[in-house]
């Protein structure tokens, strides 16, 4: 499924074009990216990921 996301520190992922609008997100103004990882992942695994681990804490 086509979505977009945001590459700042949010995660902001939606169905539409966009820009960011998240308070304090490094990203706030800025464009929403095409994500076409067809599983949902949105490159939390993959090389190049810019996910910060505030925003999905790793299980311990």
């Amino acid at each position: 499924m086509e979505h977009y996301m945001c590459k700042g520190t949010c995660g902001h992922v939606s169905d539409t074009p966009g820009m960011c609008g998240s308070d304090g997100c490094t990203n706030q103004g800025q464009s929403f990216e095409k994500c076409e990882c067809g599983d949902d992942t949105h490159g939390k695994d993959h090389e190049g990921s810019t996910q910060e681990s505030a925003s999905f804490p790793a299980s311990e």
